[in-house]
């Protein structure tokens, strides 16, 4: 019997060795600089929601949250261009390979781009300076989807090496395609990171450990009857 035991369980490491067990969503907080553990800002906790107003003039330019950037409308002349950075913070986070993905909606970068005339970008930052990726095209390599309305979500994949982790989103407007007064409206972003998980058994596979425990336990059955009938 304990053969038989070792080799169900053989069979079944076998087919979910490496399967990833279900994490929680790690989605990212905004603060107000790196080292930092209050929320600021509009922040929804519950679907890690971060509603903002991207300045496109000067006398806003600053940190999320901070003094009140990002948080209400910002009306200029146009032709005008603005500045922000908004640090997410991920705790706890798991070393090694992790994707962060940003979903906006929406970003107007260029391909992506409503109303025409105004044009977003957005740079990704580690707290050593590391740039992990500037986003300003539709073509880019790291965009999943940029419709010109709607939801556009970016995936940038990187190795975690501190926990928690820290990143900068360093955002710029330039509506300077533009004339006459502008306003801004809200906009809104979700920042999660997800480990890099290891594969996870296809039905198939699952199928064949099936066939394999019923294999097993056909052999065992025959086994004891040779020995019934050698004892007889």
């Amino acid at each position: 019997m304990s053969r038989l035991v070792a080799s169900l369980v053989m069979l079944v490491s076998l087919a979910f060795a490496g399967t990833a067990l279900a994490t929680p969503v790690n989605y990212g907080v905004p603060v107000s600089g790196f080292g930092m553990t209050s929320t600021v800002g509009d922040y929804n906790s519950t679907t890690g929601q971060i509603g903002y107003f991207l300045p496109f003039s000067g006398g806003y330019r600053g940190v999320y949250g901070v003094s009140g950037v990002g948080m209400s409308a910002d009306t200029a002349l146009t032709p005008a261009s603005g500045s922000m950075n908004m640090f997410l913070k991920f705790a706890p986070t798991t070393l090694g390979a992790n994707t962060l993905r940003l979903t906006f909606d929406d970003l107007d970068i260029i391909g992506a781009n409503d109303p025409a005339g105004f044009f977003e970008s957005v740079e990704i930052f580690l707290q050593d300076g590391t740039s992990l990726a500037l986003i300003d095209q539709a073509t880019d390599p790291w965009v999943v989807t940029a419709p010109v309305t709607g939801i556009q979500v970016m995936e940038v994949p990187f190795t975690v090496a501190q926990n928690p982790l820290y990143v900068r989103l360093g955002f710029a407007a330039n509506a300077n395609a533009l004339s006459g007064w502008r306003t801004n409206t809200k906009e809104y972003l979700t920042a999660t990171i997800t480990p890099v998980a290891a594969s996870v058994p296809e039905p198939m596979t699952l199928g064949l450990v099936g066939l394999g425990l019923l294999g097993l336990v056909s052999m065992r059955r025959r086994t004891r009857r040779r020995v019934a009938m050698a004892a007889v």
